[in-house]
């Protein structure tokens, strides 16, 4: 159900398809998708949209955006990208749809506050750097606050969120492959993600298949942590190292080639 509320007590979305404005929806929980499904909690009548298209996801004070789509991505403040610390008055354009996340007054005076002196510490530039970089790996070690001479950059509390976010992305479990020059990921969680060319797919290919189109792949978790690999369609080879595969227990940084897209397999760091 769309969140219609008076007041600006919880952020917002406002939205908007070819400049008109549709409607608006508060925030009330704290994750939320966005897509064509209509099952979906801000859905969005375009068939260039997904059916999950992305999702916005509270994160201690703030929000995330993430892309869900695996192929049509989000432009936020005309950028791409498959993940972004929302902040006031971002734009996130999907299709011809165009939504403006708003936070609500006390959020913005919290805000306010949090960036006065007292609320920032240094960090280290280089890693800052290495955490943010959309074409590295694995970042093994999360931001630490650190004092005196190695002290090299001045973070705001929102720039720290968005360090906690991208460092706890790369730690966990996930899926990591390079789409139009940007570095994307898949968190892998405790359900079954799909791969394939169909619209609900978890991670959707690039292109259009000729023939035998859908669900080609799925990755089960196990009760052990391990992550199981299984090939769905017969006409559509999947491989891993380079050998076609029907049911692979996957290891750390096995590589994985499915419809002509090589995605690296990232276990989680404990």
């Amino acid at each position: 159900m769309l969140g219609f509320h008076q007041g600006e007590s919880m952020p917002k979305l406002s939205v908007y398809k070819n400049r008109e404005h549709l409607f608006n929806y508060f925030i009330e929980t704290d994750d939320i998708v966005v897509g064509r499904s209509q099952n979906a909690d801000v859905p969005l009548d375009s068939e260039a949209v997904s059916r999950q298209h992305l999702r916005i996801k509270k994160e201690g004070a703030s929000y995330v955006a993430e892309d869900l789509s695996g192929k049509n991505g989000m432009f936020i403040n005309n950028q791409y990208t498959n993940i972004h610390l929302l902040r006031d008055g971002d734009k996130i354009e999907v299709a011809q749809h165009l939504i403006v996340f708003h936070r609500s007054d006390a959020e913005l005076a919290e805000e306010e506050i949090k960036q006065r002196p007292g609320h920032e510490f240094y960090i280290d530039r280089s890693h800052v750097e290495k955490i943010l970089d959309t074409s590295s790996g694995r970042v093994e070690d999360t931001a630490q606050e650190v004092d005196g001479d190695k002290a090299t950059t001045l973070l705001s509390a929102q720039e720290i969120h968005k360090l906690k976010v991208a460092t706890a992305r790369r730690r966990g479990a996930h899926l990591a492959y390079m789409h139009r020059g940007l570095r994307k990921e898949i968190p892998l969680g405790n359900s079954a993600n799909t791969i394939g060319w169909a619209d609900d797919c978890d991670l959707r290919l690039p292109g259009k298949p000729l023939l035998f189109g859908g669900a080609v792949a799925r990755i089960s978790p196990s009760q052990d942590g391990s992550y199981q690999l299984e090939a769905l369609n017969f006409w559509r080879p999947v491989k891993v190292g380079g050998t076609r595969v029907q049911l692979h227990a996957l290891q750390d940084d096995d590589l994985l080639e499915i419809g002509g897209l090589k995605i690296r397999f990232r276990s989680a760091v404990d």
